[in-house]
């Protein structure tokens, strides 16, 4: 429970971080519906969406919905095996943008697992394309001792 309110904490300084001065994948076209009534259910969760800021996710829980979206987007990616441990939430632009906490193994023999942070853009029309693969370092996330 400590971890995950840690992780929590810590997507809402990521996303306060890179919220100023970042434009938004997804460019409004005559497809954005402000209202959010071509959102799809699986993004909706417990709460509405708010059109253009990002949304924590309820659940941390990558349903099998968004493992398909996250397939989808790193379909044909080689070289590392990235497995999304933690849904961290969404932010809804001309489609949506998903970030998702993943561990990542290069594929070589006994390879050292990292955690990177993923960031999927799901456009309204199904498609789905990687926007950003970054580091995620836990020791930086608190500091113990004195």
């Amino acid at each position: 429970m400590k971890q995950l309110l840690c992780l929590l904490l810590v997507f809402a300084v990521v996303c306060s971080l890179t919220a100023c001065g970042q434009k938004d994948r997804g460019e409004p076209d005559d497809r954005y519906d402000p209202e959010g009534e071509n959102v799809p259910s699986h993004l909706l969760g417990g709460g509405e969406a708010m059109v253009g800021g990002w949304t924590a996710a309820d659940d941390p829980t990558v349903t099998p919905e968004l493992q398909a979206v996250f397939d989808k987007a790193l379909d044909g990616l080689v070289g590392v095996d990235y497995t999304p441990l933690v849904y961290l939430g969404r932010q809804v632009v001309a489609g949506t943008n998903h970030a998702f906490l993943c561990q990542a193994r290069v594929v070589y023999p006994d390879a050292v697992p990292s955690y990177k942070l993923v960031y999927v853009y799901e456009a309204l029309d199904g498609s789905c394309q990687i926007l950003s693969i970054a580091d995620f370092d836990f020791g930086a996330l608190c500091e113990y001792g004195g």
